[in-house]
């Protein structure tokens, strides 16, 4: 009878463990997932206040550099008071609004 009941004893410790240790694990997730949306919400909030600033000097940013300043945006190579001067030209800051910043 021992063995049975150290048998069933094991599994029932490896029941509660596996349970446990799943439970850890979507809590986890769920918990990273919100923390994710949180900074892109952060992110989008600080790049739209950004394009309501002023520009201290005007730039005409080129069509076919959209997509390279859009990443070195997006990857933050850029510091803020150059998102401001990129999005001061009304085109680029429609063009990444429509690409990025909509829902």
């Amino acid at each position: 009878m021992t063995v049975q009941y150290s048998l069933l004893f094991g599994i029932i410790s490896m029941i509660v463990y596996v349970t446990g240790f799943t439970i850890a694990y979507i809590v986890y997730e769920r918990h990273r997932k919100n923390i994710e949306r949180i900074e892109a919400d952060k992110r989008k909030r600080h790049l739209m206040t950004l394009s309501k600033m002023k520009p201290q000097k005007q730039l005409k940013i080129d069509r076919t550099e959209y997509q390279e300043i859009a990443d070195c945006i997006r990857s933050d190579q850029v510091p803020a008071s150059h998102i401001v001067e990129y999005f001061g030209d009304k085109m680029f800051y429609k063009w990444y609004k429509k690409k990025y910043l909509n829902d």
